[in-house]
């Protein structure tokens, strides 16, 4: 529900300021990272919450960007973008479930950061190799 709210919120004013692949890249990684560096020290439920926020935030700004992108990849298969692009985010969220219920079990400690914190890594290495194109 807190995703839902954030993205209702804060999803279009991020994309009406913001423009272009790199600035919403950047914007969504630094989300993540600040996620991970939140729930990786929290302590309290307040601080949890805090990091759920910028966790949802990240996935709002990029959810319709890359919804966007697939489409344009593609503009005469609008449904079937659609339905691979739905069946792609779900089986990501199987994986993570079943990887995040993993290391919980085995490293509870170093959960959060070895899930949240190298995304924004990733996000650089992809601009870096988008320029490079």
């Amino acid at each position: 529900m807190l995703t839902s709210v954030v993205g209702l919120v804060l999803g279009p004013l991020v994309h009406a300021r913001i423009r272009g692949t790199v600035a919403l890249t950047m914007v969504w990684g630094a989300a993540l990272l600040i996620a991970g560096v939140v729930l990786g020290v929290a302590t309290t439920v307040f601080e949890i919450y805090v990091g759920v926020a910028f966790l949802a935030f990240g996935a709002a700004v990029l959810t319709p960007w890359y919804g966007s992108q697939v489409r344009q990849c593609q503009p005469d298969a609008h449904g079937e973008v659609g339905g691979r692009l739905t069946s792609t985010h779900t089986l990501g969220y199987i994986a993570g479930t079943l990887a995040g219920g993993w290391l919980l079990e085995v490293h509870p400690d170093r959960a959060m950061a070895a899930f949240v914190l190298p995304a924004p890594v990733l996000v650089l290495l992809a601009i870096k190799a988008r320029t490079l194109e």
